[in-house]
């Protein structure tokens, strides 16, 4: 029985629980790179179109480490694919890693003598980086990273693109 899913009705990413997010991250990479794919198709421009597409682009048979080496020596430039390299990190954690809560208690007695109490949660990814150091970082930080890096090369594809159409005319 084939089925539908609604979309999410939520109108911030805040409304997000961990889950949604993860998806949310995974959804906007699958945008980025179909303007990577589209940019390598449209620089080789392929007579065998689909199978191009389906196949040669997917990403089961060209990652994004080799769509990346096909950026470079196409003249994206070493800037973008830094903010390429770093989004798929910042997706990579989100798809892999674990999503857990940090608590702060913060236990202080003021001058009467009255007991304080301050309790900071927040949600955290821990991830181990290249030189296998574990680090643990607030799921707001590295969302609030990947929006910025994800409207960044959003653009930059885009304006890549659409001068690759112009110098092809």
């Amino acid at each position: 029985m084939k089925r539908r899913y609604p979309n999410i009705e939520k109108n911030k990413l805040s409304e997000f629980n961990t889950a949604e997010i993860r998806g949310w991250v995974i959804d906007r990479l699958v945008q980025i790179e179909y303007r990577v794919n589209n940019i390598i198709f449209e620089f080789f421009q392929p007579e065998e179109k689909q199978v191009f597409n389906e196949v040669l682009l997917n990403s089961s048979v060209i990652d994004f480490g080799g769509k990346a080496k096909i950026l470079y020596n196409i003249g994206v430039s070493k800037t973008t694919l830094g903010k390429l390299r770093k989004i798929v990190s910042i997706r990579n954690a989100f798809a892999h890693a674990s999503l857990g809560e940090d608590i702060t208690l913060n236990v202080s007695i003021d001058e009467e003598g009255n007991e304080n109490v301050k309790l900071d949660s927040w949600s955290i990814v821990t991830v181990m980086n290249a030189e296998g150091s574990i680090n643990r970082k607030a799921i707001s930080e590295y969302l609030e990273q990947f929006l910025d890096l994800n409207s960044e090369l959003r653009d930059e594809f885009d304006e890549f693109l659409e001068a690759l159409r112009k110098r092809k005319k």
